[in-house]
């Protein structure tokens, strides 16, 4: 998803900046392949996060964002499906959306390959180290790349391949199923649509088929190797899909489940992403911690990098966000007591 409307203000900074370039994406194209603009309805339950949604929409309002808040009437014609029932507050932004990870990832591809750099795809990372040069020895299957810049940004694999350059890179992991439905019937055009309060959402996908986004996460340990995350779906999640649908889709309760799949999350204590230089070795970068913004940050999060790389002057939109992106932000550091 690509979601102006989050609760932190360094989220947000980001995706304004990835809104951006997302459209200029689309001009250079000359199509509008990256961003499906259904728009984003956040709606909260209780009073707590009722008054938590309004200084959402204070912050937004701040930075640029046009978000504005639903009454209940105007949140069931922009959410057709959903039971207002017990919703207390929602606000609404027009300028949100899902983006096609595949044509995205195309694009980036193709673009790089355009400017003359080398991808090898489909190959698995065996060991990273650094020679008595101070290049970085990377070892890929039966192949061996040196370089003096080296970029690590595997999502939960990140904190694997940093500890064999004995860097410590702050980050849990928690496992989030996902669920893919097709309903029996065409359903109407419907926002992504997330509760706040227990962070259940919704959002269409392609071909007609709604996206779940299961609210309870379970806390995995970090990855220590490639592969031995199991990625297999809680066999629980079927009936809670089913029951929150009745609760608050109820037009979409009796569709077809055709896909339930885990997605892990790479997430830092603050949630916001590490997108900064190593202090040691020299030549190290961190781009991880994304949380479920990898995709909505990821144009943002790639101009940040390219100028940290280079060390070429930081532009004026990433001034001020750099520093809470950075790896011993104050967030980050164990607390001390006394």
């Amino acid at each position: 998803m690509v979601m102006l409307q989050t609760t932190d203000r360094v989220l947000t900074q980001l995706a304004i900046i990835s809104q951006k370039d997302y459209r200029d994406f689309e001009k250079f194209t000359n199509k509008d392949f990256v961003v499906n603009r259904c728009g984003s309805v956040l709606f909260a339950t209780s009073e707590e996060r009722a008054r938590s949604l309004s200084q959402t929409l204070a912050l937004q309002k701040e930075l640029g964002v046009q978000s504005r808040e639903l009454d209940n009437g105007e949140l069931t014609k922009a959410v057709p499906v959903i039971k207002p029932d017990g919703i207390q507050r929602a606000i609404y932004c027009k300028e949100d959306g899902w983006v096609d990870q595949w044509a995205l990832l195309d694009f980036y591809r193709s673009t790089a390959r355009d400017l003359g750099a080398t991808i090898h795809q489909d190959v698995e990372v065996a060991r990273i180290s650094t020679m008595q040069s101070g290049r970085f020895l990377v070892e890929v299957s039966d192949e061996e790349f040196e370089s003096t810049n080296l970029v690590l940004a595997a999502g939960e694999f990140t904190q694997f391949l940093a500890n064999q350059l004995s860097v410590g890179v702050p980050f849990t992991c928690n496992r989030r199923n996902i669920a893919i439905l097709r309903p029996h019937k065409k359903p109407p055009d419907i926002p992504i649509a997330e509760c706040v309060d227990d962070e259940w959402y919704i959002r269409p996908e392609r071909e007609r088929l709604v996206l779940v986004g299961v609210g309870e996460t379970d806390q995995v340990e970090v990855p220590t190797a490639p592969g031995v995350i199991e990625e297999k779906a809680d066999p629980r999640t079927h009936p809670r899909i089913m029951e929150y649908m009745k609760d608050r889709y109820p037009s979409l309760q009796d569709s077809l489940v055709m896909r339930i799949s885990p997605g892990i999350r790479a997430m830092t204590a603050d949630q916001r992403p590490i997108i900064a230089q190593a202090n040691k070795p020299k030549g190290l970068f961190l781009c991880c911690g994304m949380s479920a913004f990898g995709i909505t940050h990821s144009a943002a999060s790639g101009r940040l990098m390219a100028s940290l790389v280079d060390g070429r002057s930081l532009e004026r939109e990433f001034e001020e966000i750099v520093h809470e992106v950075a790896l011993d932000r104050s967030s980050l550091l164990p607390h001390k007591s006394g």
